[in-house]
């Protein structure tokens, strides 16, 4: 999702395209770092609520389908006696739904919003001019503090 948001994809068709006609587009490139930071802040603040209204309604319609046979079967952390196979799937399917949907809101609001960018260039100005610390920072110590957070969140209300 970063390298959408960001333009990578894009930019990597346009150089294709403008070497095999022999020009070349000078344009700055967006620091896929930006994207990333921002695409893990997103997703692990508003994206909390988003999942958890998603799950809701997930679970609000599985209820009313055969998929919620019996109506236990659904209800996360609940895998029988003795533990079923099959309900941990279900359960893990609504799950991946949800995280699925939850995602989509996160890219909708990246190509909705495309200042946004701006955001996360003014969030990693403090490392410019060190990209050891800019990645060390994006890759490991932000998502590392970010996702225990959102880890836990989502685990106590699941």
């Amino acid at each position: 999702m970063s390298m959408l948001s960001a333009g990578q994809i894009e930019a990597a068709i346009a150089r294709a395209a403008a070497n095999s006609v022999g020009t070349a587009e000078d344009r700055p490139r967006p620091n896929p770092c930006s994207f990333y930071l921002l695409n893990l802040a997103i997703d692990t603040t508003i994206g909390i609520p988003i999942l958890i209204v998603l799950l809701r309604l997930i679970h609000a319609g599985a209820s009313l389908t055969p998929i919620a046979n019996p109506p236990e079967s659904i209800k996360s952390g609940n895998y029988g006696q003795p533990p079923k196979a099959t309900w941990w799937l279900k359960q893990s399917i609504l799950y991946f739904l949800g995280l699925l949907g939850m995602k989509s809101c996160v890219f909708l609001i990246f190509t909705m919003c495309p200042w946004i960018v701006m955001v996360g260039n003014w969030a990693l100005r403090w490392t410019e001019g060190n990209e050891a610390i800019q990645i060390a920072f994006v890759m490991l110590i932000f998502p590392l503090i970010m996702n225990a957070l959102q880890y836990y969140i989502i685990d106590s209300f699941i």
